[in-house]
């Protein structure tokens, strides 16, 4: 996107892309030294490094369950959620890995189907692919 005597070059999920994609666009920046790069990753190892070293990074899922625990449960409410107890609500968030994009989609999820926010419910295969830090990736 042209702006002013520079570009914008916004990337969504630059963790998904190939290794063609990721020449072109390190020709792009290349060609525009005047870029502006603003990307979105879930996970920054599979970015190769010499375009990685490009960015300058801003983590957005570093919380403390403190911070987090007030907007889940605010979340949780206006969407008519219910849990068990505030150990679960409390699970839930460390299962997440304190991430909020990880905790939105479950909570997402749970909604669409209906469902409580309950223990028997994170076990379920569709809950446990967002759940990477207790389940695995």
């Amino acid at each position: 996107i042209p702006y002013y005597r520079s570009h914008i070059l916004p990337l969504d999920d630059l963790d998904e892309f190939s290794d063609i994609i990721y020449k072109k666009i390190r020709d792009l920046i290349n060609a525009y030294p005047n870029a502006f790069v603003i990307s979105t990753a879930t996970d920054i190892s599979k970015i190769p490094k010499p375009l990685l070293h490009r960015h300058f990074r801003l983590s957005l899922n570093h919380y403390e369950r403190e911070e987090l625990y007030p907007l889940v449960k605010k979340i949780m409410v206006s969407e008519n959620i219910n849990s068990n107890s505030k150990e679960i609500v409390s699970d839930f968030i460390s299962m997440t890995d304190y991430n909020p994009r990880s905790i939105v989609t479950t909570l997402e999820y749970l909604k669409f189907a209906d469902l409580d926010l309950t223990p028997e419910n994170l076990l379920l295969p569709e809950v446990k692919i967002h759940l990477k830090n207790q389940f695995g990736k």
